[in-house]
């Protein structure tokens, strides 16, 4: 029931399609803010997600296991995923074990940190930070920082 809730809101349009999907979220995420806003297409894919106050995601933005603190910006098109072991660990893998959810990282977003359009977000980012746009984030960012490219590297700019 969780997820197909979840898709037929994500497609509604327009100011009410973010009022149904933060009512829809609000109850059933772990933690919601009641000001998140949830551009269309965006979506929970768990229902252990905290999303903290002012917090906006953008349209087509998926959002795994995490906790995304308060003033978050979140561009379009943007994956946050549960850890860098969501699918388990690739030797394991090789090796032909099957995935464990005991892996899963949640991945934290401190507070007031911007993330770009097209950016995969796989470790936690300090706050005040910024994900440029299309970055891949495999290792945790510290505070204040901005990180870029594939995988993404602090940058002094």
């Amino acid at each position: 029931p969780f997820a197909a809730g979840r898709e037929l809101l994500a497609a509604t349009p327009g100011l009410l399609g973010q009022y149904l999907r933060l009512a829809y979220y609000w109850p059933t995420g772990r933690d919601v803010s009641a000001d998140a806003c949830f551009n269309i297409g965006s979506m929970l894919s768990r229902r252990d997600v905290s999303i903290g106050a002012g917090t906006v995601l953008g349209a087509h933005s998926i959002v795994g296991r995490a906790e995304l603190g308060r003033e978050v910006m979140v561009a379009a098109r943007v994956s946050v995923v549960s850890g860098r072991y969501l699918h388990g660990r690739p030797s394991d893998r090789a090796r032909g074990l099957e995935e464990s959810s005991e892996l899963e990282e949640p991945v934290v977003i401190g507070d007031s940190t911007w993330i770009g359009e097209n950016a995969v977000i796989m470790a936690s980012v300090g706050a005040r930070s910024t994900v440029a746009a299309g970055a891949i984030v495999v290792r945790p960012g510290e505070a204040g920082s901005t990180l870029m490219g594939n995988p993404a590297r602090k940058v002094n700019l």
